[in-house]
């Protein structure tokens, strides 16, 4: 097993464009410890390229889809994805390898998913590959396409998932027993999508298993990403479109983007009478929005979404998350302390606070996007409540994801002190809910 290669020898491959990689996540083994909770460490990585679609002409697919394209408002798209895993020790393998994609329009559905470059099965007609490298064009698509691999020595078929379904698709790999996996992948998948969808938005989940064999002893390693990697793409022009653009009943704004989610909540609502819980929400929504604006964030362009003793707001795409992030902390711990001034400890309103990115897209009663209910899931998670309550001299706890953690706060930016900030596990069980968080709480000013 020690003699196997490490990695795949590509010839004549062009260099990927820095600008093509979605993202470059450690892989995690989460292990949990009697009387410490749950501790990770790393034990991998990847590179994770963006995801590229084309559009798939009529002499490329059958009689059936050809119809289904005429007679239901639908376009066919080819979409590529693709990802590598880093060099690992002498003596460590990669052993099985799993990806699944998610997508966000419920109306898109794969009517194929290969690992290799084959052909979609009975979906289309005579697959010609080299048309596709040069409907992808470009040193993305050949690079991404290099990632097709017809199966190694190595390993077994691929076992692909989720055809005709719109929870997720994609497949696994397993070496052979004894064997080890190569580094390099790819997946092809033919995508069924209405006419005009503007957008193609999702995220990408990857976990593998890790082998390390050491004195005739083998020992097995799950990693996975800390959290789901999500993108959005502009499709092409459908082959009988004049360019993308939003069905009918959409606008701008109910289109999928990668925004910042923030979900705050009052402590212990239910203690106060109906007029209190009146001047509550008051003071709530008089905090939240002052503090968008210290943050320097257009109010106009904020989506909330009120709950009462709480409120769930997305903020506008492409802001500055380095600085919007901060400032918007440090905002929400000065307009509650004024809010708060003179009142007794009865009337005193404390908050938790949780911050989430990802995907999402407003729908005909409200919200699509795993980030939508994992921001709320985490503002309502034990380990936040815990820490607010553990601190009576404190007005607010907030919980940011592992991802905002990592690409914002690790850094320092502004205020920020990553130190003051502690690792905390989310997991709901019954809900198949599990997110790596960050929480702070500041004493009082």
């Amino acid at each position: 097993m020690n003699d196997l290669p490490t990695a795949d020898v590509v010839g004549d491959e062009p260099e990927l464009d820095p600008r093509d990689v979605l993202s470059r996540p450690d892989l995690f083994l989460t292990e949990r410890f009697l009387g410490e909770g749950e501790q990770r460490s790393r034990q991998s990585g990847a590179v994770l390229v963006r995801p590229l679609a084309y559009v798939v002409p009529d002499e490329w697919l059958s009689p059936v889809l050809r119809s289904r394209r005429a007679s239901l408002g639908v376009d066919y798209y080819g979409v590529l994805f693709a990802f590598d895993l880093e060099d690992l020790p002498a003596g460590r393998h990669y052993t099985r390898v799993r990806f699944e994609v998610r997508l966000i329009d419920e109306a898109a559905m794969p009517l194929s998913v290969r690992a290799d470059d084959g052909a979609w099965d009975d979906a289309v007609g005579p697959w010609p590959a080299p048309p596709v490298s040069a409907a992808t064009g470009g040193g993305r698509g050949r690079w991404m396409w290099s990632r097709l691999r017809r199966s190694g020595p190595g390993e077994e078929e691929p076992e692909i998932f989720g055809i005709r379904r719109a929870d997720g698709f994609g497949y696994s790999l397993t070496a052979r027993q004894g064997g080890g996996l190569r580094r390099r992948y790819g997946l092809h998948a033919l995508v069924e999508m209405p006419v005009g969808t503007p957008d193609l938005a999702g995220s990408a989940t990857l976990t593998t298993e890790i082998t390390r064999t050491r004195r005739q002893r083998t020992n097995v390693f799950p990693t996975g990403l800390p959290t789901a990697a999500a993108f959005s793409e502009r499709l092409p022009p459908g082959a009988h479109d004049d360019g993308p653009a939003p069905r009918p009943g959409t606008s701008s704004r109910s289109r999928a983007a990668v925004r910042l989610c923030v979900s705050a909540d009052i402590e212990k609502y239910s203690r106060f009478d109906d007029n209190e819980q009146d001047a509550a929400q008051g003071r709530l929504v008089r905090v939240l929005e002052h503090a968008r604006r210290r943050a320097g964030v257009p109010e106009a362009e904020v989506d909330r979404q009120a709950s009462g003793d709480g409120q769930f707001a997305i903020l506008p795409p492409a802001i500055d998350e380095t600085q919007v992030i901060p400032d918007l902390i440090r905002g929400l711990r000065i307009e509650l302390k004024d809010a708060n001034a003179g009142l007794d400890a009865h009337h005193r309103l404390r908050l938790r606070v949780a911050l989430c990115r990802g995907i999402i897209r407003e729908a005909a009663n409200g919200y699509v996007g795993a980030v939508s209910i994992a921001v709320n899931r985490v503002l309502d998670s034990k380990p936040l409540r815990e820490a607010l309550a553990g601190d009576r001299s404190a007005d607010i706890a907030f919980a940011v994801t592992d991802s905002l953690y990592r690409e914002v706060v690790a850094h320092g930016y502004e205020d920020l002190v990553p130190s003051e900030f502690r690792p905390a596990a989310v997991v709901i069980p019954e809900k198949q809910f599990s997110e790596n968080a960050w929480i702070f709480v500041p004493p009082a000013l």
